[in-house]
């Protein structure tokens, strides 16, 4: 398994463990910053990727600022894909000389690695969370992560799904730049020898995983090689350290509920949206003498909120907590989210309500996603107001504690769908990567993926074109 995001590649480790004391080898292959990621099952042979550090943080270890816009500015991110694409080309072929593996595990966005499996014809899976992330034409393709709308809208509304194609296009900014990673990128395959066959085409070919739960995104027809597997989350929670577990015993203990708020570790919060959050947590502390507040900072500085002294015993700011064990205490009541998918299946296995506000990608998706599945609520960043944030959290808070309520029941219906799912699928991703180690997964793949539009449709339009010409022919005739 090659480097990716933290929520396509880390859910994985578990079940790959599980694989190599079966008697198997599973190498992670990876720059040397992430290969932490695997440091927790040493069983798992942790191999460096020789990229350069600096072109390699650009793309996954930046600080995102927050803004005002709900479409990420996805031209920084291509670029350091492009920069990163021949040397991680040659990486990859250096590994496959020396290793030999039966097969490759990759993240949709190691374009070099799904690129040099394709080629060198061997087993690829990817690895996904939304299952909306590829596919743009495609029937399963919804919701659109470029219009985040609820999917019964863009099934029902043919104006939804022109609007979303629409904002699947570059803006006029980014147009140029993009154009120029493009065909630089074209330069590169031609360069390396490879098709220029999209990403889209190659997906269709290949086994696809998507890190996901069937009940958060609504069903939907997926072709058969696009398979959904989640939660998978760690049976292995760990422990709150020492004074946070103190200060929530001491909150429980005096019948004080406590709402849990975190953006995730890369995130800088600290601007405009952050004050009116802060704003809105100064509010609900003041109205709430029996609400306490826990705020995990991430990469947030938090430096210039003035917390009030009569406040400050019910507002704790962390740098980081283990988010799995605070949400499993029973003093936390709401969890305030930026809307990452792995935050989410941690606060539906937790039974915890949530207020997503998405900042960038598919967490404005998983935001509406929530909603509709009514375990939540979302806010959105760029219209709220503190007085409304604050609302929501007591709303929340209400409804939870009380089990004749619609989110009560749906959210434990939602803990014990994730509970079940993780029983069953930690199994069967094992069973999908062993399959397809070893006798492949092309029985999975539907045939029209295997077909070229000719062959699909080219009966049809030739009896459509025999008939024209043999009607213009008879009129011909007669005149």
């Amino acid at each position: 398994m090659t480097f990716g995001t933290a929520s396509h590649v880390n859910p994985y480790f578990p079940t790959l463990s599980q694989l190599v004391d079966e008697g198997n080898q599973v190498t992670f292959f990876a720059p040397k910053t992430m290969l932490a990621f695997s440091s927790k099952y040493p069983k798992i042979s942790a191999v460096e990727m020789q990229l350069d550090p600096e072109q390699f943080d650009a793309i996954l270890h930046s600080t995102h600022e927050i803004g005002n816009s709900t479409k990420t500015n996805v031209v920084p991110i291509f670029k350091g894909i492009v920069d990163l694409f021949k040397p991680s080309y040659h990486e990859m072929e250096r590994f496959d000389n020396q290793y030999h593996p039966d097969l490759f595990i990759c993240d949709i966005f190691h374009t070099a690695c799904v690129e040099y499996a394709n080629a060198k014809k061997k087993n690829l899976i990817f690895l996904l969370t939304n299952i909306g992330s590829l596919g743009v034409g495609e029937s399963w393709y919804t919701p659109s992560l470029m219009y985040p709308v609820p999917q019964e809208k863009l099934v029902k509304s043919i104006r939804s799904r022109i609007e979303a194609s629409i904002n699947s296009l570059p803006s006029l900014d980014t147009i140029l730049p993009l154009r120029t990673y493009m065909n630089a990128l074209k330069d590169m395959k031609k360069e390396l020898h490879l098709e220029s066959t999209r990403s889209s085409e190659i997906i269709k070919r290949h086994l696809v995983l998507t890190h996901n739960v069937i009940g958060l995104y609504k069903a939907r027809e997926l072709p058969t090689n696009v398979i959904t597997i989640g939660p998978m989350l760690s049976q292995n929670i760990g422990k709150l350290d020492d004074e946070l577990q103190i200060e929530l015993d001491q909150f429980q203990k005096s019948k004080t509920s406590v709402i849990y708020i975190a953006f995730g570790s890369g995130v800088n919060i600290s601007g405009h949206v952050g004050d009116k959050i802060f704003e809105a947590v100064e509010l609900l502390l003041i109205e709430n003498h029996d609400i306490a507040v826990v705020w995990a900072l991430g990469k947030s500085d938090g430096s210039g909120w003035v917390v009030p002294q009569e406040l400050a015993s019910r507002l704790l700011f962390k740098k980081w907590v283990n988010q799995r064990a605070l949400l499993g205490h029973p003093s936390v009541t709401v969890f305030c989210t930026h809307g990452g998918i792995a935050s989410l299946h941690e606060s539906m296995y937790a039974g915890k309500p949530v207020l997503v506000t998405g900042m960038f990608g598919d967490q404005f998706l998983n935001a509406i996603a929530a909603q509709e599945a009514k375990i939540g609520l979302e806010n959105k960043k760029m219209d709220f107001t503190p007085n409304s944030f604050k609302e929501k959290i007591v709303y929340l808070h209400k409804e939870i504690g009380d089990k004749d309520s619609e989110l009560y029941h749906s959210v434990q219906k939602m803990k014990k769908i994730v509970e079940l799912n993780m029983e069953t699928h930690q199994l069967y991703a094992k069973n999908l990567f062993e399959m397809a180690a070893t006798v492949g997964y092309d029985h999975l793949v539907p045939i029209t993926s295997k077909m070229t539009w000719w062959q699909i449709n080219g009966e049809f339009y030739t009896l459509v074109a025999s008939l024209l010409v043999g009607f213009l022919a008879m009129k011909v005739y007669f005149l």
